[in-house]
C-alpha cells in the first residue's frame, strides 16, 4: 500500500520510489527522465542536496524525491539559465547548514536515476532517488 505523507494538515502525492519498492523493483533499479522541473534546491547536508516534484506518472500523481552531490548540481546548473546559474552559485558559495532556495526560473534537465535508501522521517517514509547522471 504506497504511503501517503501529511504536514499541516496537507496531503502529499504517494511517494514513487517508495511505491516502485513496495512493488518489487529492485534496489539496482535505474530509470531515465529527460524532462523535469525543478523550483527549488535544498542543501541538507555537505555537498548534499535534495528537491521534490510531483509528477503525473502511471495515471496518478506521485511524488519524487531528488538527492544529488554538489557535482551533479553543477551539471544541472550548465542547463540553467545565466541569473538562476548564478544565483544558485552564490547561495552554494554561503551555504551554512540546512537552506533551502526558490529558483527564479523552473531549471529543465534530464536525468539517470537511481533508487536510494529507504527513509523513515516523522510523519512519512520515502525512497529518494539519487541523481547520478544529468543527461
Amino acid at each position: 500500500m504506497d504511503q501517503i505523507g501529511q504536514a499541516e494538515g496537507k496531503q502529499f502525492p504517494p511517494d514513487y520510489g517508495l511505491t516502485l519498492l513496495n512493488r518489487g523493483v529492485h534496489q539496482d533499479f535505474r530509470c531515465y527522465f529527460y524532462t523535469l522541473y525543478l523550483d527549488h534546491i535544498s542543501s541538507i547536508g555537505t555537498d548534499l542536496f535534495t528537491t521534490v516534484l510531483n509528477l503525473m506518472l502511471e495515471g496518478k500523481m506521485y511524488s519524487l524525491s531528488l538527492d544529488f552531490s554538489g557535482a551533479i548540481l553543477k551539471d544541472m546548473l550548465e542547463k540553467a539559465d545565466p541569473e538562476t546559474a548564478v544565483l544558485v552559485r552564490r547561495w552554494t558559495d554561503n551555504l551554512h547548514g540546512y537552506a533551502m532556495i526558490e529558483l527564479p526560473r523552473k531549471l529543465t534537465v534530464g536525468v539517470r536515476l537511481a533508487l536510494g535508501e529507504k527513509q523513515n522521517a516523522e510523519k512519512e517514509t520515502y525512497v529518494p532517488f539519487v541523481v547520478e547522471q544529468v543527461l
